[in-house]
């Protein structure tokens, strides 16, 4: 069974700087590639989840 971390956007299985950096071009837009609470916008709800996951590995 996989797990999927939902902070993982280059799918390489570790949330990392790697993932931040388009996260954080994202931050405060319309961007619902990176709305990790699928209300579309990038905002300090998707930073908690992103933060639940930083720099797990599966």
């Amino acid at each position: 069974m996989a797990v999927v971390l939902p902070g993982d956007f280059n799918r390489d299985r570790v949330v990392s700087f790697l993932d931040y950096a388009p996260f954080s071009g994202a931050w405060q837009t319309i961007a619902p590639n990176y709305s990790l609470d699928d209300n579309n916008d990038v905002d300090m709800d998707d930073l908690k989840i992103f933060i639940e996951d930083w720099l797990w590995e599966k």
